[in-house]
């Protein structure tokens, strides 16, 4: 399970494992989590890997990790960085010069697949250019909650 949080990214990565995480607060079974090691991450255009904390429930055994706000589980890149990516491309039919046209087709995909999942439609029946705002706002809600 992923917890977001603010973390700054530059302090992380010159910091490590001795950066000082946030305790998360207790589970919902009332218990308090106890740390439970690091998992390593790339972020962006760094070329470290950065340690991300994890915390474990004694009673019900539930792992949780704290992720920067901002990203999604298996995406490297930021939201923000791939909404960016596919607005260029939606409006221009041409990716832009810093993204990789292999990277950008994976984000499309993955764009219409959440499309089809949330609204319901088949991948001809919706303009993208349309449904791009209301997704963002949809993912960032779901990072939030």
């Amino acid at each position: 399970m992923l917890k977001h949080i603010d973390v700054n990214l530059e302090l992380l990565a010159k910091e490590g494992k001795a950066y000082k995480w946030q305790r998360p607060p207790p589970c919902n079974c009332g218990h308090k989590f106890w740390g439970h090691g690091f998992v390593e991450r790339y972020f962006d255009d760094y070329d470290e890997k950065f340690c991300l904390k994890k915390y474990r429930c004694p009673n019900c055994k539930v792992i949780i990790t704290l992720f920067p706000s901002g990203y999604l589980k298996y995406f490297r890149y930021s939201l923000l960085i791939i909404y960016n990516v596919l607005s260029f491309r939606l409006n221009s039919y041409n990716w832009p010069p810093a993204a990789t046209r292999q990277r950008g087709g994976h984000w499309l995909n993955r764009l219409k697949r959440f499309c089809v999942s949330k609204f319901g439609v088949n991948s001809k029946g919706y303009n993208l250019k349309q449904r791009l705002a209301e997704l963002l706002a949809v993912m960032f809600d779901f990072l939030s909650g």
